[in-house]
């Protein structure tokens, strides 16, 4: 079995936007200070006048790609990392134009790669990351390489390579440490979004419980009554096949009641126990056989190692049970594989049936919502809830050959 491939951490759709915009208020305030210094720079003859035409072209230039930047955002709702990527190097681009124009490197404001290398860290991912650092250190160069263009870069000014190399360390160093930040503080935002969910999961599992066990009380009165009117009626009609058959099946309703009121507050139920992996696939078999005779289902252990999970094993044989008691409504062979990947193991049921439903695969599991006839879907979706409370995953697959396989993923206790 392959194992599955998940998706890296990203920032969504609304993020990018959001930067977007931040980015285009913070291009109206560089344009204003770049005004200003230009101006100085020409007035007081710090700059070549010669260039002053290609410095206020490259200002307007900015100007008009910043409105048009703004008319984009407001017709959108999202955006994209390229986007992003391409505003932050159209910037990077018109700023080592302005400083080559006003001495390269030599200029004071040649130190401000770094807050641009501070902004690729905080705002772009890879491979537009990568990409975006490697535009910088060429654009320091070329700056580096305008130094004799005009009065900046006179005698009194002292220039090497040394110094060239300082400025690149700076921006790569600047541009790691805050990319590395940036990540660090992403997963914490994943982990705690995680940790929300799981503990959204819990709350709906409790009230779930609760829930059931409400039920099991109400129903309990009115269904004493038919018991006792079922009596008289077979003392009536003792040999009464219709009778007895309703007798048997209010036997195994008022059995299946009990068992929910039972469970559903016992705190023994729902206490995490240490357990081998594969012990826990081999006591959900187990006890689901119990149940029936002619139940049966083939085990695959794929485990190279004995890995142990932590969980509320009987709520968990009792989900896997319910796994089984779908796929075992094809009538087809069944089975249960265990395999281990680093950091994951799953715990796969597997059948030969007709496979899952168009809408349950785009929808997934969901109360109501059952590829059995008279199905409640509550049982693939309690067991989703459980597998993400307790960090994992679930999910329904195609099986290639014909059939149905839902997959438990689950971490392992480390």
């Amino acid at each position: 079995m392959e194992r599955k491939t998940t998706k890296p951490f990203s920032l969504d759709a609304e993020t990018n936007l959001a930067f977007s915009l931040w980015l285009v208020r913070l291009r109206w305030a560089a344009l204003a200070a770049q005004s200003v210094c230009g101006f100085l720079g020409f007035r007081y003859v710090f700059l070549e006048p010669l260039l002053a035409v290609p410095f206020a072209g490259t200002l307007c230039f900015l100007g008009l790609f910043n409105l048009l930047t703004q008319s984009l955002l407001r017709h959108q709702s999202e955006v994209s990392r390229w986007f992003l990527f391409w505003q932050l190097s159209t910037d990077a681009l018109a700023f080592s134009f302005l400083l080559i124009l006003g001495g390269g490197t030599l200029n004071p404001f040649a130190v401000l790669f770094v807050a641009f290398a501070a902004l690729g860290g905080v705002i772009l991912k890879k491979p537009q990351r990568t990409i975006y650092l490697w535009l910088l250190l060429f654009l320091v160069f070329c700056c580096f390489e305008a130094k004799d263009w005009q009065v900046l870069s006179s005698d009194v000014y002292v220039w090497n390579w040394a110094s060239l190399l300082v400025l690149a360390v700076g921006v790569g160093i600047t541009y790691f440490l805050v990319s590395s930040l940036s990540e660090r503080h992403e997963h914490a935002l994943q982990a705690l979004d995680r940790s929300t969910k799981r503990e959204s999961r819990t709350q709906h599992l409790l009230a779930l419980g609760a829930l059931s066990a409400e039920l099991a009380h109400e129903l309990a009165s009115p269904l004493n009554a038919v018991e006792l009117r079922l009596a008289r009626l077979r003392k009536k009609s003792p040999t009464d096949p219709d009778l007895i058959a309703m007798s048997k099946s209010f036997r195994e309703t008022q059995r299946a009641l009990k068992k929910l009121a039972g469970t559903s507050t016992d705190e023994e139920f729902f206490r995490w126990e240490e357990i081998s992996f594969r012990e826990l696939g081999e006591q959900a078999i187990r006890k689901w056989k119990e149940l029936g005779p002619d139940r049966t289902v083939t085990l695959s252990n794929q485990l190279k190692t004995e890995p142990k999970v932590k969980v509320p094993v009987a709520l968990m044989e009792k989900a896997i049970g319910n796994l089984l008691d779908n796929a075992a409504f094809t009538q087809t062979p069944l089975e249960m594989e265990l395999a281990e990947f680093p950091g994951e193991l799953q715990l796969s049921v597997m059948d030969s049936g007709p496979g899952w439903s168009q809408e349950l695969r785009a929808e997934g599991p969901r109360p109501h919502l059952s590829s059995r006839p008279g199905g409640t879907g509550l049982g693939l979706f309690n067991c989703q809830s459980l597998c993400e409370v307790l960090g994992g995953e679930l999910e329904l697959i195609d099986r290639p050959q014909g059939g149905a396989i839902v997959r438990i993923s689950l971490p392992p206790k480390a």
